[in-house]
């Protein structure tokens, strides 16, 4: 009996052990979805991924901040798109969304600027002026720590050449300005990059994209004459230097033409005034 008892008592325990043996599942039906490595180039405004065999459509997506998506479609056989130029410090979500015969499938990229809130670069401008000369100027974040220093670069919006700020212009020690006397290699559009660094926390950047047309600022007209008559006067002056190629019929003048010896209240309006060939207007005396 002794014997039939431990053979019993060693079937049952083949027995509890085969109950919790788990099913292997059977083989898998679907595909995994293919891993694109999407990666972004900010410096050329490039996404790229991994290519997709067999893919009949694709298009990428760029979601800056506070903007609407921008939509691109590569080139056939290519795995990259290029956006243009635009400031990325508020961040940015990149897409690329993929059909094959099969099936449709996307994958996401988040492009975030790195550092502590408060700490990058404020009230960034430029201003061109003179024809010749550009100043750009900033304020130091809020959060920025004691030892701050910021560094300001301009480029091309292609990516192609880049220089930092030849002059700087600062406040207690931090830069804070630029100055350029040289605009010969300024393009008609620029990217502006203003980063900083500390011993301490990792600083934001800032960037922005301007045109010539947003920075320059007119000189007031040079030369200005004027040759009277009994009946009427002859008012002339030269057309102010400008950084971009424009025309007589790029400016609009208003002139300020007021009589001696009558009361200091009583005033005639501004004449306009549309520029004529010869830079000058005819006005009654």
């Amino acid at each position: 009996m002794g014997l039939l008892a431990v053979a019993l008592l060693l079937c049952g325990s083949v027995d509890v052990v085969t109950l919790l043996v788990p099913e292997l599942p059977g083989p898998s039906t679907v595909a995994p979805t293919p891993r694109l490595h999407l990666r972004f180039n900010p410096r050329t405004m490039t996404l790229s991924w991994n290519c997709e065999e067999n893919s009949t459509s694709t298009r990428c997506l760029m979601v800056p901040d506070r903007n609407g998506p921008i939509e691109k479609t590569p080139r056939k056989n290519e795995c990259s798109c290029t956006f243009q130029a635009r400031p990325l410090h508020g961040g940015a979500t990149f897409q690329v969304q993929i059909e094959t015969s099969h099936r449709w499938f996307q994958e996401r990229l988040l492009y975030e600027n790195p550092g502590a809130e408060g700490t990058g670069a404020e009230n960034f401008s430029c201003v061109i002026y003179e024809a010749d000369f550009m100043n750009c100027t900033w304020e130091k974040g809020p959060a920025a720590p004691a030892d701050i220093q910021y560094f300001l670069y301009i480029r091309d919006t292609k990516g192609r050449k880049e220089r930092e700020c030849p002059h700087y212009m600062r406040a207690s020690g931090t830069h804070v300005g630029c100055h350029l006397d040289d605009l010969s290699a300024i393009p008609f559009w620029n990217y502006f990059l203003v980063n900083g660094s500390s011993r301490g926390p990792a600083i934001r950047f800032f960037d922005s994209v301007l045109s010539m047309k947003d920075m320059e600022r007119h000189s007031p007209p040079a030369n200005v004459t004027v040759h009277c008559n009994a009946s009427d006067c002859l008012v002339g002056w030269r057309q102010p230097r400008t950084k971009q190629r424009l025309s007589p019929w790029d400016f609009q003048y208003q002139l300020d033409i007021q009589r001696q010896n009558v009361e200091p209240y009583i005033r005639n309006p501004l004449t306009p005034c549309n520029t004529l060939e010869d830079n000058s207007k005819r006005s009654a005396a």
